[in-house]
């Protein structure tokens, strides 16, 4: 790597570094409750579900722990639909900043990537954390398994907010569309059910959905003899294929995104 290039990317991470700082102020405020509550949000989300799913299901449909079953796939989705969604609106959050010329679109979208995905982890942490204490054996059956398929949900959602991000920014009504599949892709997910159990017409049509197969990583990862919808490689696809699309729209439409 020349100098030049170096002192290029270090001024970009110094960039990204600085946009997140001023997220980190803007987002929860100057004391440690306003970050504090960004973690008890997603843990008080995933509650809610698993204390509804747990009360009117009769049956475990995998292993025997409806909590770790359903954490396993709505963590999932919460860390992918949050990470996604964060980008939506960070360009037109920090269009102040591009103002200065070593500002770029893309180091607001990163900014909030780094963010949404630390805070992401702590939740995971917090949540596996407290299940390990709880229970008398180990509930992760393949530590390697799980951290590549930490490894792959980020890929993908960091992917889908470059791409969210970038599209947003020069057709704002996206914003709304991706707001109404989020419901959606929660049922089609398997974050509530072992996908293979329904009928094998519908499981072509299920493994295009890169999401389910991250669902499906984590449980093949959890479970010693989980028999997973899964295509590893098809994750780490649509996440490289998502973020290059974003950074070729943000590209090609660089004045028009930093404008909006």
């Amino acid at each position: 790597m020349s100098i030049q290039r170096l002192r290029s990317f270090t001024t970009n991470w110094d960039v990204i570094v600085a946009i997140i700082m001023r997220e980190t102020l803007t987002r929860f405020g100057k004391n440690k409750i306003g970050y504090l509550w960004a973690l008890l949000e997603p843990v008080a989300y995933v509650s809610l579900f698993l204390s509804i799913r747990n009360a009117v299901a009769q049956t475990v449909p995998f292993g025997d722990s409806m909590i770790l079953f359903v954490l396993s796939g709505l963590l999932c989705f919460r860390a992918f639909s949050s990470i996604a969604s964060r980008g939506l609106k960070a360009v037109s959050s920090n269009n102040a900043l591009f103002t200065y010329p070593m500002v770029k679109p893309m180091d607001a979208i990163f900014a909030r990537i780094i963010l949404e995905a630390v805070t992401m982890l702590v939740v995971f942490a917090i949540f596996f954390s407290f299940m390990h204490l709880a229970s008398d054996h180990h509930i992760i059956a393949y530590p390697e398994r799980f951290g590549a398929a930490m490894g792959g949900l980020m890929v993908l959602a960091a992917g889908m907010s470059v791409f969210n991000g970038a599209l947003n920014a020069i057709m704002p009504s996206w914003e709304r569309v991706f707001g109404m599949i989020r419901l959606p892709l929660l049922l089609l997910s398997g974050v509530f059910y072992v996908p293979k159990v329904l009928p094998p017409e519908f499981h072509p049509y299920l493994e295009w959905n890169p999401l389910l197969n991250c669902v499906e990583w984590f449980r093949y990862a959890m479970y010693l003899d989980y028999d997973p919808m899964l295509s590893q490689a098809y994750v780490i696809a649509f996440g490289v294929t998502a973020f290059a699309l974003g950074m070729l729209i943000e590209r090609a439409y660089r004045r028009k995104v930093m404008k909006a």
